[in-house]
Order: C-alpha cells, then sequence, then structure tokens
C-alpha cells in the first residue's frame, strides 16, 4: 500500500523530491558517470526503484537504491533515497546513517515526509534534525565590496590584492583577469585570450614578491572554446601586468583542468587538478609542475587550503566533502564522518 493520504509523495512532479529526482540523474550524469554503461545501469536502477515505490513493492525499491548507491557511493540523491528506503523496510539504523550522509551534502533534504514518521522519536533521527536545522543557519558578517556591471563575464574568483581595496577577479567566458580599485573602478588586468589563456579559474596575490598567478583551463563555456588547448598556471607581474612564467602538465597527462591554487608562507605554489585528482606544486628552479599529492580517495578535488600554521592542507572534494591533508605524517583523513551523538 501506497503511503499518499493526501500529502506530497516521494515522487510527485509537483513535491520537491521531483526536483531531486532530477538532480539525481542530471548530476550523476554530468558530473560522476564517465562511461556510457554506468550511466544506463544507474538510469535502469533508478527508474526501477521508481516504479516498485509507487506499486507499493517497498523491498524492491531498497534493492534498486541499494544498487545505485554502490554504483556512485558520494552521489547525494542515492544516499537520501537509500536511507528513505531503509526507513521503508524497517532498517532505521542504515536510513538514518544514509539519511546523515545526505544532510551533510544538502540540508535541504526534507526528512518530514511520511516515508520517515516510523523514524520519529528516535534518539539518532532526532538528533539528525537537530543537525540539519543547524546547518540551515544562516550567519552573515558580509558587506558589498564592490559591483561588477558586466554580466557575461562568468565570474569564478576573486583575490585580494597588493593593498587594501583592491582585488582581482578570474573570468571564465572572457578568458582574462580583472582588477578593482580602491574606488570600485574595474579594469582589465589582462586581455580575452593573452598570453594563450582559456578560462581562467583561481587565482592568488603574493603581496610580498608582488606577483599574481592564477589558473588558466578550457572550459567549454569560454570564448572560442578549443578541444586542443591544455591547462596551465600564469605568474604576473604586478606592476607591469607582464607575464613571468607559465606553467603546463606533462605531456604525459591527458587531460586536466587546473581548478585551484595556494600559496605557502615561502610563495611556493600549489595546484589542484580536478581530472587527475592530483595536487601539483611549482618548481620555478626546473619550471615545471611536480606532483605534490594525489590519492585513490578523491573523486573531484576543487578548493585547496592550508591551515594557518600550514601543517595541514585542506583538500575539498565536490563529491565526498573536505579531506585533511597533514604534511608531515602524509595522512589523509575525511572530515565531517564522525559518529551522531
Amino acid at each position: 500500500m501506497i503511503i499518499n493520504s493526501g500529502k506530497k509523495r516521494l515522487f510527485d512532479e509537483n513535491s520537491t523530491h521531483a526536483i531531486m529526482n532530477k538532480l539525481f540523474l542530471f548530476t550523476c550524469f554530468g558530473l560522476i558517470c564517465s562511461a556510457a554503461i554506468a550511466q544506463q545501469n544507474f538510469q535502469t536502477y533508478y527508474a526501477q526503484a521508481r516504479e516498485a515505490y509507487k506499486g507499493g513493492d517497498f523491498v524492491k525499491f531498497y534493492d534498486m537504491t541499494v544498487k545505485a548507491n554502490e554504483l556512485h557511493p558520494y552521489h547525494q540523491g542515492a544516499l537520501y533515497y537509500r536511507g528513505v528506503a531503509a526507513a521503508l523496510t524497517n532498517k532505521p539504523d542504515e536510513a538514518i546513517k544514509f539519511l546523515r550522509d545526505a544532510v551533510l551534502v544538502n540540508a535541504q533534504f526534507d526528512l518530514s515526509i511520511e516515508e520517515l514518521k516510523s523514524l520519529s522519536g528516535q534518539k539518532d533521527f532526532e538528533t539528525l534534525k537537530a543537525l540539519q536545522q543547524d546547518l540551515r543557519s544562516s550567519i552573515v558578517h558580509s558587506d558589498t565590496a564592490f559591483t561588477v556591471k558586466d554580466r557575461t563575464l562568468h565570474l569564478e574568483s576573486v583575490a585580494a590584492g597588493e593593498k587594501d581595496g583592491v582585488f582581482y577577479l578570474t573570468s571564465i567566458h572572457r578568458r582574462k583577469i580583472l582588477k578593482v580599485n580602491e574606488k570600485g573602478n574595474v579594469t582589465d588586468f589582462t586581455k580575452t585570450g593573452q598570453d594563450g589563456t582559456t578560462s581562467l579559474l583561481g587565482i592568488k596575490v603574493d603581496k610580498t614578491k608582488r606577483v599574481l598567478w592564477a589558473c588558466s583551463s578550457p572550459m567549454p563555456e569560454m570564448e572560442n572554446f578549443d578541444t586542443t588547448s591544455v591547462s596551465s598556471v600564469v605568474k604576473y607581474d604586478l606592476r607591469t601586468g607582464k607575464l613571468l612564467a607559465k606553467f603546463t602538465p606533462d605531456a604525459s597527462v591527458k587531460s586536466s583542468v587546473f581548478g585551484d591554487l595556494i600559496l605557502n608562507k615561502k610563495g611556493e605554489v600549489f595546484i589542484s587538478d580536478t581530472q587527475t585528482n592530483t595536487i601539483y606544486k611549482v618548481n620555478e628552479t626546473t619550471q615545471k609542475l611536480e606532483t605534490y599529492f594525489t590519492s585513490q580517495e578523491f573523486w573531484n578535488i576543487q578548493g585547496i587550503t592550508f591551515s594557518d600554521e600550514e601543517r595541514y592542507l585542506f583538500i575539498a572534494d565536490y563529491i565526498k566533502g573536505v579531506f585533511r591533508y597533514d604534511t608531515q605524517t602524509r595522512e589523509l583523513i575525511q572530515i565531517g564522518k564522525e559518529p551522531l551523538v
């Protein structure tokens, strides 16, 4: 018997879950599935899970969501639906575990639906709901610094400049770096495609050496997209705007997307490559990019930053969350997997 009672159904086209359905498929296909067979299998499991739910066969609904989750274990939709399916098949501990994993990725998942009623009152579930409310709380301590009127730029990153009130911004679409002065006036620091740059992504300013570093990677959204273009890391003189150096991956690396970079206190540059899940380090002596760290734990690394004392490197994975790398012991741990308390 299907739970309905006039309320929103899990797969009701007018419900928030319908939106998550589409996200469940679209995000997976666009970001996770790399092979056509994986896409087909995931879609098949999802379709079978949907039909089983509609038919009131919650055991099959559970079995199919488990298969989908096993195929893509870090996908938020698969985590959420597996939690719901576990609740419907009297597996409360499993339900709470997977619902928590889903909420840690996206705090907007609905925990008040009728399908989860059996979990109400359980200590771990109530703790999870409290955690969700905390994650949904907004903490705002910011104000408008400046406004860029050009809506065609597709801005990606911003970096504080060499003095207060100066900022540098990267444009994905226009393939250039912009400068904002103390009065909020915006000018081009580099021109479109200057020095062979493609989409500009991560950016940092070294105030001591008065240089600017930026990641350049070909993206479909950029002007004059060329599939033969390669990623690079560029170094500019802040005073003259002159290109000082340009670093590209070794020829053996088939594909790279340099998404972010960070400087340590020595001014050494570290870059995250979302394609190879590798963190590179710039060697200015050899004029090469050297592999600093990589791990099979990564799925799609993005932003990176050091702790204040630089013992730890924090690595954001688009799919799995945040990792902490110990630069002394070389230990890698995933943050945010602590048990409910």
